[in-house]
């Protein structure tokens, strides 16, 4: 299986996250244009916010799913989230598309029919693997133990329940489906279709429960946690129990402007808290990556706050100096850019420095480690006490499971 091959996994979940960000690219693009259009009111009272709520998902998952695949092959979860983001990404992808089709051509586009019923459906596996084994398998992709199956095999009864209204849908796909979801109208009364959405209500109860138990499992786990553990499933927990609270309530139908305009901040709550995990308590060990990227970001909100304020300053001083209606923006801009230029590399250094020693501990202390190594080798003579020096160098800094040293002696 590709999981189980280093090279085969981070392949594979490089292609998937690829996939996934382009289908939400094009599913925004489309969207832009449908709401300059006017063909979707993008005003009405908690659609923005569902958007970019559901834009958050579809991308942080993949990007989730390919960091722990990079860091961890073999680690389930990694396919979990890449597969969340990736359905996520089609549902907006197919609901998008369709919309477009039918106030474009009238649903005659290529593929319009098909993506209209794939986006009545779409959204059943991400967001079932979401809210129970991304939840229960947290942070080892193994279940706290063999007692948790039953939560398995809810989940897997509700993915199968709430996925039979496809079935009767498939032969409403086409321009019927795609006037319902453009124009928000009450589908035709069909007995199938009714009976089908019967049983899917019950396998939302069954998710529910299942969603529950995921809950309960994840608690169980950090409650028994200790040290590093407990503080990387801190931030999860308390964002998992969030989540799960907030799809109890949609699942209840309790629907108001309030909890819409929550909505957005609430459901990112979960990938925010994964990645607090991994990047802040080294999870998956990456924190040279996280390092590189808050220090390249505090580079450039400096920068850019200082490239504005010299601006600012450059104006007001040569404002009074020029004629009335002489242009003042160039030498203030020329100004800021040699500014920031001349500041960008003794900045990075300093910056870098403080956040390599706040995030990449460990980086830092090997290359203290290096450093007092070839202090020490200018007066070192005894051979045996070079062996041994570096020896618990390497040892320190690498960490291999074996190391040995041939001199050669003359």
């Amino acid at each position: 299986m590709i999981r189980n091959h280093p090279v085969g996994a981070r392949r594979g979940a490089a292609l998937v996250t690829a996939v996934s960000l382009a289908l939400v690219a094009i599913s925004l693009v489309f969207l832009a244009v449908e709401v300059a259009r006017g063909w979707i009111p993008l005003a009405e009272p908690g659609l923005a916010q569902t958007v970019i709520a559901v834009a958050i998902f579809a991308v942080s998952f993949p990007l989730l799913g390919w960091v722990v695949l990079r860091h961890q092959p073999s680690n389930p979860l990694g396919w979990i989230y890449l597969t969340v983001g990736f359905w996520q990404a089609l549902n907006m992808f197919a609901s998008n598309y369709s919309t477009l089709a039918f106030w474009v051509a009238s649903g005659d586009l290529p593929f319009a029919a098909e993506l209209s019923w794939v986006g009545v459906w779409a959204w059943v596996p991400g967001f079932t693997l979401f809210s129970t084994l991304g939840i229960l398998l947290f942070p080892t992709g193994r279940m706290p133990s063999r007692r948790w199956w039953p939560v398995v095999v809810l989940a897997t009864m509700a993915f199968l329940l709430l996925l039979v209204p496809a079935v009767p849908m498939w032969s409403y796909r086409g321009l019927p489906l795609e006037r319902v979801a453009a124009l928000n109208l009450t589908p035709p009364p069909d007995p199938v279709v009714d009976g089908a959405y019967a049983i899917a209500a019950v396998g939302q109860v069954v998710l529910l429960i299942a969603m529950i138990g995921s809950v309960l499992g994840l608690a169980i786990r950090f409650r028994r946690a200790i040290g590093v553990e407990r503080q990387q499933l801190k931030w999860f927990t308390y964002a998992a129990i969030v989540d799960v609270l907030l799809l109890v309530i949609w699942t209840l139908n309790v629907i108001d402007p309030l909890l819409n305009t929550l909505s957005a901040l609430l459901i990112a709550s979960f990938p925010v808290g994964i990645a607090i995990a991994i990047l802040r308590y080294r999870l998956y060990d990456i924190d040279r990556v996280l390092s590189r990227t808050i220090g390249y970001a505090i580079i450039t909100g400096i920068l850019g706050v200082t490239f504005v304020g010299v601006v600012l300053l450059v104006q007001a001083l040569v404002d009074p100096l020029l004629p009335q209606g002489a242009e003042t923006g160039t030498p203030a801009i020329a100004a800021s850019t040699l500014a920031v230029a001349a500041l960008f590399q003794p900045l990075r250094r300093r910056v870098q420095e403080g956040v390599d020693r706040r995030f990449d501990r460990t980086r830092v202390d090997r290359d203290r480690s290096v450093v007092g190594l070839g202090n020490r080798l200018r007066d070192a003579v005894e051979l045996d006490a070079i062996r041994d020096d570096l020896l618990a160098t390497i040892d320190t800094t690498v960490r291999p499971a074996t190391a040995s040293v041939w001199l050669r002696r003359t």
